[in-house]
């Protein structure tokens, strides 16, 4: 695998946790047949051009309709700002679109693309959700909790 993201040491579970959820309420809703079939480089750039491109793109219109942001699994953290991930379905296969971007000139890496099955995601993201949130929620006890002292 490939390392994504600058790991500092203010980089927190917390800070990633937070963006979890819009991901979850998203499970399900990243298929989109005709976009699936796009090259991976031509399918990471129509998507990103909509959110990230220096101009106004022809797509998007068509984004806001059908409400593309489902595919976004990019990470609004200080750790990750380069970094936009994407995830789009059809019926047998999910297409996971990662590339490094830098908004200072509108430039990106290579794209890489990794095929899993349709579905995969999702499944990962709602066991992390559950492995997480007992963790989080003890977290958030203890530092509401008045001091034993």
């Amino acid at each position: 695998g490939q390392m994504v993201g600058r790991y500092i040491d203010g980089t927190i579970l917390a800070d990633v946790w937070s963006q979890v959820g819009g991901f979850l309420r998203d499970n399900g809703k990243r298929r989109h047949d005709m976009l699936a079939r796009l090259p991976g480089n031509e399918l990471f750039h129509r998507i990103n051009g909509v959110f990230w491109g220096p101009e106004e793109s022809p797509h998007r219109e068509t984004a806001f309709e059908e409400m593309w942001a489902r595919f976004q699994l990019s990470i609004g953290d200080a750790a990750f700002d380069e970094w936009n991930i994407y995830l789009v379905e059809d019926a047998t296969k999910a297409r996971l679109l990662v590339c490094r971007c830098y908004f200072e000139n509108h430039s990106c890496d290579l794209v890489i693309e990794h095929i899993l099955r349709s579905g995969e995601v999702d499944e990962i993201l709602v066991q992390f959700g559950q492995a997480i949130e007992p963790l989080w929620e003890e977290a958030r006890r203890r530092e509401t909790a008045p001091d034993a002292d």
